[in-house]
């Protein structure tokens, strides 16, 4: 395999985080991205999703890849195949509501991470939103 493999140029941007293979390269909203083919030109693709077509077979139809927590998966950003599922999109929903913050980095079933307004209503991550604040705070001093 060259340098040109892509599972070696994906691989070159992993790290093991538990039982999750965690990709460190670009990402959207928490997602990997990379190009299997060397050009520039050639189309950015979702590194769990072209993981699990590579590795274990084509997605169906109008279905998502769900990072299954129940199989120990902590982040978006894991392509350990034995932590992907293809499920509808509502499941894939359902199965991510109120457990992972947006950046995928924080477990929204910790009270400790849930941010609420003064109605009751959940509004988010207090981690992400601590962060933001502090990144704010330093942009203005």
């Amino acid at each position: 395999m060259g340098a040109a493999d892509p599972f070696d140029r994906l691989l070159a941007r992993c790290e093991w985080v538990g039982d999750c293979l965690v990709f460190t390269g670009k990402n959207v909203r928490g997602y990997g991205q990379f190009r299997p083919g060397t050009r520039p030109s050639d189309p950015l693709v979702y590194v769990h999703r072209w993981i699990y077509e590579t590795t274990v077979g084509p997605i169906p139809d109008e279905h998502d890849v769900d990072h299954v927590r129940a199989a120990g998966c902590v982040s978006e950003a894991c392509i350990n195949p034995e932590h992907l599922e293809p499920v509808t999109h509502a499941e894939n929903m359902r199965r991510a509501r109120l457990t992972t913050c947006r950046s995928g980095r924080h477990d929204l079933t910790d009270p400790a991470n849930q941010r609420w307004d003064g109605n009751g209503n959940r509004r988010g991550c207090a981690v992400c939103h601590r962060e933001r604040a502090v990144a704010r705070e330093k942009r203005a001093a």
